[in-house]
């Protein structure tokens, strides 16, 4: 579940969502966020852009099979989130979890639907690499 003492902070970019906000008015589409961790960031999304979100992520924590750390500086298996973070996001307004891991999942999406904001916060450099693609 999400951290409530998290949400609202400023560390969870409120101020950047809401000077993207007035830009994306125009902008037809839906947001992305690729790792969710413990959801904080995916309130304060819903919250600043009022459009169905999609939250794409593991729900598991950092995933073992594309770790290079050559590359990586975050662990395997760190950000697993406590709680039952699918439960926390379907109790949300417009949010869908996509579970998996990026190249699993991204090829399976809908291409019919548009992004109009699409947050990046992963840790792997393959995840990355996997997004852009």
């Amino acid at each position: 579940m999400s951290n409530p003492n998290r949400v609202g902070t400023g560390n969870d970019y409120i101020k950047l969502f809401s000077e993207i906000s007035p830009y994306l008015e125009t902008i037809p589409g839906d947001i992305a966020e690729f790792g969710v961790f413990d959801g904080a960031n995916t309130v304060q999304l819903v919250r600043s852009f009022g459009r169905h979100l999609w939250a794409f992520d593991t729900f598991e924590g950092m995933p073992t099979e594309e770790f290079n750390p050559s590359l990586d500086s975050d662990e395997p298996g760190k950000f697993r989130p406590s709680g039952d973070i699918l439960e926390f996001l379907g109790s949300l307004k417009d949010v869908y979890p996509v579970r998996g891991r990026f190249a699993k999942t991204l090829p399976l999406f809908d291409p019919r639907i548009k992004f109009s904001f699409v947050m990046v916060d992963c840790d792997l450099y393959e995840s990355h690499r996997q997004i852009l693609e």
